[in-house]
């Protein structure tokens, strides 16, 4: 069930009755004494109750009482009462300033009062000026009903300065000093008071400026008067509170007094029975439109409602909130979702223990003008002075600097350094909301946080919301909902989750203990965190074609559910144990669970159009359609656990997940990857990062470039433009000529060249056209062009480079970060908009772009890491981790796989059965008991991996010894013996003879001589012919030959002739 505004009600009966005591004297009273005596009140009859509140709140004479009466109704109430006001042509501006006079009365007791007269000061500033009546109206003669009494005026200022301080740039202080002497002395206070607070007095300065004004006596008594009507207000307002109760009701016409969701005005939106300002704008793109859909399918469980509505109270009040809980109990999604119900623009940043301040405030860059730098404000920088919403995930990560950042902006509402230099600072907009997200760990104690950082800094400043993981019974209502057909097998689905998750998930009295003493019984708290956002994944992979009548459904949840659970656990032991433990829930004998871990081979079926690798369908591309494409694939060989990767991959090309690849180096990862894509016609950009790596590397940057590459576009652009607008076959000649200045590189006779055309053109069409905006562009741009060639002639030329990664997303390209758990924090951050669903995007800020680029529908996403245990490596942040599909990809060992490998490699050397046994044991043994008797030029233990194998392989596979055995030695010499010292190349090079060329005479075929290539020129350097150069070759006169030398200079030989 979705959350609608028509799922809750507000009875108003006891508050219409207290109003009607209220106003006994006035006929407001009489008009609301009707709808009582109604047992039924219509749409009609409520929209008037409605307008009736408004008028009697303008009126002003019960603004406290009736804000303290309606609780949570005053928001709508104000709303409508603004909308009037701003429509009323002859009276607005006046009726503006008593607005924002009256709304100051219900600051004491309504937040929301102030954060609404906030933005409505800010914005329309109607109490700049208590002389002036009309703001772009005729003057007329002021009647004593259009003016504002000093005495109100002077109350008012005086209220904003002690509830909403941030209003004081809008309000008239020059001329609250004219009030200082006053004749009536409780408008001198009030103006006096403010005053002292405007400028920010000691209480000894006000004490010494209050003298100046009013005698010891007139203090006396003014606080005395101040103490009293204030003691008189809370006793008049405390028998109204609580008299609106908000409760859950269903969509209905007519109601027994009480008011609903339809009846609310459009700029206020009802978030589980809170009123909050709503600001919708029009969906600038598909990105915005899609997060929007995706937000709103979110399933209203109990908890959810609960969690949500906390959530909402929090942004009535104008709190910063740090939301706290375990990996995926929807800490994100439930702001995600408050933000599309209200309107607002969400910026989402990926903290982490990298995290530089200076990424968040901005910093100085260059511009394509060549020397310039302007500011360019960072993300958190521009979120705060346009007033968005800002989510800061796992805020427990951040370094000190970034909170203290932080900790400034919730204590004052400002960011300081954050405009170019240290003392610049930059207020917030109204509308800025910040919310933070701190990530806790479940144990079989309870849940706790995942380090004691310094965020309790931050969490004494903000309103903390516990966002605890659904239960049992909500998980199931959320799994019915989303995916209907899983309805029969949902309990089941939730016990395999149970076993997994790394939440503590409240499964209800009625479990079994059996069936509780099972609860994270596999989870582990180092490497991939099980979340709900997994166990959404395996239900949406399940959920497809699903029938529960069918008995192989069985199956095909089952291998679901190792992809999503069990293919990123690196121990093939824990693997078997978790599988096992899944397919018992899902009746599947340990045996067949074990077959489809150790055994199973998908089928593959291939065709011109498509490629079916068991559970997977991926189209290929028109591109693959080209014989060249054929003949350059590189050697892939289908062996069982290469085929299982395929399959994966796959499967998360064609669902457009995002996939991870974890795995020891060499085992294949990054170029399955590189296969499938050549494969199916996609170009792949493989990216390697490491510490250094930048974000400007993925997103793009201003750069050096020739100055061609800036006049290109604007060429290309003129050119379309001009043959749309002009004749091309009548300016054949014109067009030649602008070729020739391009290509001599005569850029400002090019520009006066193509400046006459342009004018015509503007000439010819009228200002609003499309045609005019486009060459009012070109013109622009010819200005732009001509500056910087000037300054081009004594420094370099700048533009914006786009990234691979920007260029990938527009062309539909695929990307393969390799070894992304090294980078920085602020590449992963520009990563997070990506990893969001499969429409997200990213921003180009240093650009100054505002939206975000159009994603291609082809784009995918891959990435490849070692595991953290290697020197130097860590792990990923959990919030970006959890959002990839993750697979561990496992070193091939098994000897049926390897001698597939080795026959697919070698299919020119029709090896019998022997030697490719042979090869395999050698492999099996150097990787075995052999390697701890070796060592690598460090000292340490040597790393040999399939790439190793697969090097020495491609060797062997030209042999270009002209002998199958020679080549064979040579080939695994040159890959297996250059990673380790001298001391351990006998062992390695008798492992080689024993088992590579056992089926051969070792004397004779390390006794022949090498032959030399058939073209080119080449010289025999110990037993090796080497390619020669252009110069003449030489042998150094003084240069001794040792054994040793000549040893590693043999190895050098066989290396590097190898080519």
């Amino acid at each position: 069930m979705k959350e609608t505004d028509e799922t809750h009600l507000w009875r108003l009966h006891s508050a219409v009755k207290e109003v009607c005591k209220l106003t006994i004297n006035s006929g407001l009273s009489t008009k609301l004494q009707k709808f009582l005596s109604k047992q039924i009140w219509t749409q009609s009859d409520r929209q008037s109750i409605l307008t009736i509140f408004t008028e009697i709140f303008l009126d002003g004479s019960y603004a406290h009482e009736l804000t303290v009466c309606l609780g949570p109704l005053i928001l709508d109430v104000v709303s409508q009462l603004k909308h009037i006001i701003l429509n009323d042509a002859r009276n607005g501006s006046f009726k503006m300033k008593k607005f924002a006079i009256v709304l100051s009365d219900g600051f004491s007791v309504s937040p929301e009062l102030r954060h609404f007269a906030l933005d409505f000061v800010k914005v329309h500033s109607p109490l700049k000026s208590c002389e002036d009546s009309s703001l772009g109206e005729p003057k007329r003669k002021k009647t004593k009903r259009d003016q504002v009494p000093d005495l109100d005026w002077c109350r008012a200022v005086f209220n904003y300065m002690i509830y909403v301080p941030e209003a004081a740039e809008r309000l008239d202080m020059c001329s609250l000093m004219s009030h200082l002497s006053h004749s009536d002395t409780l408008t001198r206070w009030y103006a006096a008071s403010a005053i002292s607070i405007y400028c920010g007095m000691s209480e000894q300065e006000a004490s010494s400026f209050l003298k100046k004004y009013f005698t010891q006596e007139e203090q006396r008594s003014m606080c005395l008067r101040l103490n009293s009507y204030r003691l008189g207000a809370l006793e008049r307002a405390r028998p109204l509170l609580g008299l609106v109760q908000v409760e859950r009701g269903g969509k209905q016409s007519y109601t027994k007094h009480d008011i609903i969701g339809e009846d609310l005005h459009a700029s206020v939106v009802n978030v589980m029975g809170v009123l909050l300002p709503s600001c919708h704008q029009p969906q600038t793109n598909d990105g915005e439109i899609k997060t929007k859909a995706a937000s709103d399918e979110l399933v209203m469980v109990p908890s959810t409602c609960q969690h949500l509505r906390s959530l909402a109270l929090a942004v009535s009040c104008a709190k910063h909130v740090l939301l706290q809980g375990p990996v995926g109990c929807g800490k994100t999604c439930l702001v995600e979702h408050l933000a599309v119900r209200t309107g607002h623009k969400l910026v989402k940043i990926q903290l982490g223990d990298q995290t530089d301040s200076k990424a968040l405030l901005g910093t100085y860059c260059s511009t394509e003008v060549p020397g310039e730098f302007v500011w360019r404000a960072g993300v958190l920088t521009r979120a705060v002075a346009a007033g968005q919403w800002v989510l800061l995930e796992d805020v427990d990560t951040a370094p000190m600097d970034v909170l203290s950042l932080l900790v400034g902006l919730v204590e004052t509402g400002a960011l300081t350094g954050a405009g170019g230099g240290t003392e610049a600072w930059v207020q917030a907009a109204p509308g800025f909301q910040l919310f933070t997200t701190q990530r806790f760990l479940s144990s079989s104690e309870g849940v706790h946080k995942e380090r004691a950082g310094n965020s309790s800094v931050l969490e004494k400043h903000c309103s903390v919301i516990y966002v605890e993981p659904l239960s049992g019974a909500e998980l199931a209502q959320v799994i019915t909902t989303k995916f209907p057909a899983l309805g029969p097998v949902t309990e089941k689905l939730l016990d395999i989750y149970f076993m997994l998750s790394a939440g503590r998930h409240d499964t209800g009295s009625d479990s079994s203990e059996k069936d509780a003493s099972t609860h994270g019984k596999f989870f582990s708290s180092t490497g991939r965190l099980v979340s709900t956002r997994d166990l959404m994944t395996w239900c949406s992979r399940s959920s497809v074609n699903f029938d529960h009548t069918e008995s192989s459904q069985g199956q095909k949840v089952f291998l679901e559910a190792v992809d999503c659970f069990v293919a990123s656990l690196s121990k093939l032991t824990l693997r078997l144990r978790v599988a096992a433990a899944i397919g018992f829930k899902l009746n599947i004998p340990e045996d067949r669970s074990k077959y489809f871990l150790t055994e199973y081979k998908p089928n593959l079926r291939e065709s011109t159009t498509c490629l079916e690798i068991g559970r997977a369908t991926v189209q290929r591309t028109n591109q693959f359609s080209s014989s060249g494409s054929k003949q350059s694939a590189p050697t892939f060989s289908y062996t069982r656990s290469t085929l299982v990767l395929l399959e994966k991959v796959a499967i998360c090309v064609q669902r457009n997940e995002p996939v991870l690849l974890s795995g020891e180096t060499g085992t294949g990862k990054t170029f399955t990857v590189q296969y499938l894509a050549h494969y199916l016609g996609h170009k792949l950009h493989v990216i390697n990062l490491n510490q250094q790596s930048d974000s400007s590397d993925l997103l793009g940057g201003f750069k050096p470039v020739d100055m061609k590459f800036l006049v290109m576009p604007l060429r290309e652009e003129f050119e379309i433009l001009f043959c749309e607008t002009f004749s091309r076959t009548q300016n054949e000649k014109f067009l030649s000529h602008i070729q020739t200045l391009f290509s001599k590189k005569r850029w400002k006779d090019l520009l006066i060249l193509i400046e006459a055309p342009v004018k015509n053109a503007l000439k010819r069409f009228e200002s609003e056209t499309a045609e005019f905006g486009a060459w009012t562009k070109i013109s622009r741009r010819i200005g732009e062009l001509r500056q910087q060639i000037q300054d081009a002639e004594n420094v370099l030329a700048f533009s914006f480079i786009e990234g691979t990664l920007v260029r990938a997303l527009r062309s539909g390209d695929w990307v393969l970060l390799d070894e992304i758990n090294l980078a920085s924090a602020d590449m992963l951050e520009c990563l997070s908009g990506l990893l969001e669903s499969s429409a997200g995007s990213v921003v180009l800020t240093e650009r100054g772009d505002a939206q975000p680029i159009k994603r291609n529908p082809e784009f995918r996403l891959f990435a490849c890491m070692n595991p953290a245990t290697d020197v130097g490596k860590k792990d990923l942040p959990v919030g970006i981790r959890n959002r990839f599909t993750e697979f561990y990809v496992e070193e091939m060992e098994c000897p049926r796989d390897l001698a597939t490998l080795v026959r697919d490699y070698l299919p020119g050397l029709s090896l019998g059965a022997r030697q490719i046994s042979g090869m395999v044991n050698f492999y099996l043994t150097i990787k075995g008991d052999q390697a701890d008797k070796l060592t690598d030029g460090t000292g340490h233990k040597p790393h040999f991996s399939l790439r190793t194998l697969c090097r020495a392989l491609r060797y062997c596979a030209k042999n270009p010894c002209k002998s199958v055995p020679r080549s064979l030695y040579e080939g695994f010499c040159m890959s297996f013996l250059t990673a380790i010292d001298r001391s351990s190349h006998p062992i390695v090079e008798g492992l080689i003879l024993k088992h590579v060329l056992a089926t051969s005479s070792t004397k004779a075929v390390l006794g022949q001589k090498l032959p030399q290539p058939e073209q080119g020129h080449h010289v025999d350097v110990a037993g090796y012919w080497v390619a020669m150069g252009s110069q003449q070759p030489q042998v150094p006169e003084h240069y001794i030959v040792t054994p040793s030398v000549k040893r590693n200079l043999r190895d050098l030989a066989r290396v590097v002739s190898a080519g």
